[in-house]
């Protein structure tokens, strides 16, 4: 199964779901993660996983443009899961991962600014499925501040498919990161935190 992680603004946490999700999957099998932001957000997370002991690792390659589909397709192939992290404002490599990718997932923040290019997506995969016919998406509302009724009222609206998980914007999950881990593995654990990625784990694994 490919996973893209897809939006094209910044700032929504891509990067974070996508670690989550290829530290989650590398306990289970062996995993591709795809770095396709030229910051390289991914792939330095990757490298600070590298120094911590009996950690799985995804196998981390940096690709972007054109050759997200056509180099990450080959490579995809040796892989069960591939993780494709993805630039905000990065165009062509959206289009490309949308163009490789089974499942699309779209962290959307509850700020107006996140939610505003909803639409412009939603044409984006519309291009890409009418070449990649069995890709699906859904939007996570992801690092959410205070009330979240104003952006699931615009999510209802819109009719875009969403996971029912929300995540929190909590600082468990840049303390991770930013030390080569997930949140289900840092410790102490934080309960809250542990639980929602849990969630959106498990609806990721049912998403059929």
């Amino acid at each position: 199964m490919i996973y893209a992680v897809a939006y094209q603004k910044g700032g929504v946490g891509k990067s974070t779901v996508a670690v989550h999700l290829a530290a989650y999957f590398a306990a289970k099998h062996n995993t591709l993660l795809i770095d396709g932001d030229p910051q390289a957000t991914v792939a330095t997370w990757a490298a600070w996983r590298r120094d911590i002991p009996d950690a799985p690792m995804p196998t981390t390659v940096q690709l972007v443009g054109k050759a997200i589909f056509d180099e990450g397709r080959v490579l995809s192939q040796g892989y069960e899961t591939t993780i494709i992290d993805v630039a905000g404002r990065e165009g062509v490599s959206i289009r490309n991962a949308l163009l490789l990718a089974d499942r699309v997932i779209v962290p959307m923040g509850n700020s107006g600014f996140d939610v505003v290019l909803v639409d412009e997506f939603k044409e984006l995969f519309d291009q890409a499925q009418a070449f990649n016919r069995d890709v699906q998406y859904r939007v996570l509302l992801n690092r959410m501040r205070g009330k979240t009724s104003e952006v699931e009222d615009f999510i209802a609206e819109t009719e875009v498919p969403t996971f029912e998980t929300i995540i929190g914007d909590r600082r468990a999950y840049a303390h991770a990161v930013s030390n080569g881990l997930s949140v289900m593995e840092q410790k102490p654990a934080v309960a809250a935190a542990t639980y929602e990625m849990r969630k959106f784990f498990e609806e990721v694994e049912a998403w059929s």
